[in-house]
């Protein structure tokens, strides 16, 4: 990834700045959190969306070419064009050209604005820690709601209509690594809602009965507990530790534990034999891959080709979710759409470890868990079809964000306690 020193030039007076970054906290939370997935009545005020557009009209007085133009400045920013290009002009060519104008101009508009909202007003690292904090909270808080309201349907937690059990799973563990900044040199208040937000996220994690969740769970601990960096010491091991054992054994002896054990044992599992498991649906999704390479079958159409090609083949025609990011982005996007996706990560993983290299000690923390959130989300989104998710969009402007922080902060040498 490509890095730049250059500036976004925010010249507004500083109560109309503090206007827009207390909006775009609060757009973040909107987005992030969800919110309205518990309390209803907020669905028909539609507060992300006006949220939204008052985030773009306080920012509008700023020249937004400056701005744009400073954003485009990375490799990563122009990947994440070329793959929107890709996503509009597979629209035309679309099995239902409809369905994928709204999931492209409609569905993605919240995507690009975190992508742009994200580097152009973080610029600095209180603001950056701001906002994974606000991240950690809200993946906490929404965790909690769920082992609260949720209900039990055949050993899987279930909440809202919004999530599935694998989704919420992917939801909480894209920022439970971030939980880890929080839990030493902050303050009482701030190590206290880290610290229930870990272990609300583990439980939610294990309730969920999401076998990819957890073997993505799994790699994320593991990465955490035996490689060497500085966002784990010896105290923050000691309170993971306290907070996984009691989760491990609720995993024991509560629920989910036979939907678990398939993972060794996967001969009874449904995925791996039956003609509407995971691996029939991967080996289609290849399928419209190969005979749609240029553009694919259209962005949000994935489903509908999968019941079509069932249909065809006479068997019965049932929509059925990709359950793999990779295959899906390339069944919908073509060859080139999963090239710049997956060149997206690799960017990503690239500039997290730049980072951890060459910065201060607060930015090598923070990328640190980016690193190991990232690869836990990869681990996770092979099993989900996730392609176009906000938590994938907010890992990929991360160490974008980070590296032209890391370009005005001096290194810092602190021991690792």
């Amino acid at each position: 990834m490509k890095s730049t020193t250059a500036q976004i030039p925010l010249t507004y007076a500083p109560e109309r700045l503090t206007i827009l970054l207390g909006l775009f906290y609060l757009w973040l939370f909107m987005v992030l959190d969800r919110p309205q997935d518990f309390f209803p009545q907020l669905q028909a005020v539609r507060p992300a969306l006006i949220l939204g557009c008052l985030l773009v009209l306080f920012f509008l007085p700023q020249n937004p070419a400056a701005a744009l133009k400073s954003v485009l400045t990375g490799r990563q920013s122009r990947l994440y064009v070329c793959l929107l290009a890709v996503m509009v002009l597979g629209i035309p060519f679309s099995r239902y050209p409809s369905r994928s104008f709204h999931a492209v101009f409609i569905e993605q508009s919240s995507n690009m604005l975190l992508f742009f909202f994200l580097y152009a007003l973080i610029d600095s690292v209180a603001k950056l820690k701001r906002v994974l904090f606000l991240a950690v909270v809200s993946a906490g808080l929404y965790s909690a709601f769920c082992l609260a309201r949720g209900t039990f349907v055949d050993e899987r937690l279930f909440f809202g209509d919004m999530f599935d059990p694998n989704d919420l799973s992917f939801f909480v563990l894209s920022f439970l690594p971030f939980g880890c900044l929080f839990l030493t040199g902050e303050s009482r208040l701030r190590r206290l809602l880290s610290a229930g937000a870990l272990v609300s996220g583990i439980l939610l994690i294990i309730y969920s009965g999401s076998r990819g969740g957890f073997i993505a769970f799994a790699v994320v601990c593991g990465l955490m507990a035996f490689s060497k960096n500085r966002s784990i010491t010896r105290s923050a091991r000691r309170i993971l530790l306290l907070a996984g054992i009691p989760c491990i054994l609720f995993m024991l002896l509560g629920t989910g534990t036979s939907r678990y054990s398939t993972i060794l044992n996967p001969e009874g599992d449904y995925n791996y034999f039956d003609e509407t498991g995971r691996l029939a649906i991967w080996e289609r999704g290849i399928d419209l891959m190969a005979s749609n390479p240029v553009t694919g079958v259209g962005v949000g159409c994935f489903d509908e080709a999968i019941g079509e090609e069932r249909k065809a083949a006479g068997l019965l025609p049932k929509w059925q979710a990709a359950h793999n990011a990779f295959i899906q982005i390339g069944a919908e996007t073509g060859i080139l759409g999963l090239v710049l996706f997956t060149a997206m990560i690799l960017n990503a993983l690239i500039g997290f470890a730049r980072v951890k290299k060459a910065a201060a000690v607060d930015l090598i923390r923070i990328a640190e868990m980016g690193f190991i959130g990232l690869i836990g989300q990869v681990a996770s989104i092979t099993f989900l079809s996730q392609a176009y998710s906000p938590y994938w969009v907010f890992y990929m402007v991360l160490p974008f964000v980070l590296l032209r922080l890391s370009a005005h902060e001096k290194p810092e040498v602190q021991p690792c306690s």
